[in-house]
């Protein structure tokens, strides 16, 4: 990281650590060491409070920019393998700049420092979303902040974007689309999965055991449902 990109991210977060107050967050790294106060280490504070102060520039738009609620989320969030979590540790991700948004305080939200994030988890709509930071290289083209759905012999991925669709005509007010993409990494490369054809195609070596089961289940295989892919995965990477 340049030395001007680093000053601009520490700087908002030292000043943030500064004027929070007493609170709740606990820190601990994932061998799963004694946890500790975050408020009352300030190393802790600079680790987690690393980032930028966020403003949200679609205030007037219809709807909003966030994965499943425009409300901070419970979770827990991963900075340079060091595990936060606690009751007062709310978070949010904003799937137009595919960015993770944190509740320093009342008034103050922070834009987290993404390359410090290894993986956050969300929860949300009665289940728990478990979502990691992949960086684009040669071969994968991957690059951002995916929910991993499953990982044995192939990862499986989602990715969920929201676009700005501008108002038509008088009256109307700007809104956002939202849309998601499925991906299978195997070998470090990445597939797109649209459907159930995408996905037979990836599993041909397996296909008629895997076709067998997926009848079986009565499963429905679309870009839309991913969650039907897991048991499909879990039954490949079964079969001897």
């Amino acid at each position: 990281m340049s030395l001007t990109k680093e000053i601009r991210y520490k700087l908002p977060s030292l000043l943030i650590i500064l004027a929070l107050s007493a609170g709740t967050l606990s820190a601990e790294k994932p061998s799963g060491s004694v946890r500790t106060s975050i408020l009352g280490d300030s190393i802790e504070k600079q680790l987690l409070f690393n980032g930028k102060i966020w403003t949200n520039i679609y205030h007037m738009t219809e709807g909003h920019q966030f994965f499943s609620s425009r409300d901070f989320l419970p979770g827990s969030v991963s900075m340079n393998s060091k595990v936060f979590s606690g009751p007062s540790l709310r978070l949010k991700l904003d799937l137009v700049n595919d960015e993770l948004l944190l509740s320093a305080d009342k008034s103050t939200v922070l834009q987290l420092n993404k390359e410090m994030v290894d993986f956050f988890n969300l929860e949300a709509e009665g289940r728990t979303f478990h979502f990691v930071r992949l960086g684009g290289d040669s071969i994968n083209s991957l690059s951002g902040y995916f929910n991993l759905l499953y990982s044995g012999s192939a990862g499986l991925y989602v990715s969920y974007k929201k676009e700005l669709r501008l108002r038509s005509s008088v009256g109307e007010r700007d809104t956002f689309i939202q849309m998601q993409s499925v991906f299978l990494v195997r070998d470090g490369i990445a597939h797109r999965i649209t459907g159930r054809a995408s996905l037979m195609k990836l599993l041909a070596d397996r296909k008629i055991q895997v076709r067998r089961f997926i009848r079986s289940e009565k499963l429905r295989i679309t870009k839309n449902n991913p969650g039907n892919m897991v048991p499909v995965m879990e039954y490949y990477d079964g079969i001897e």
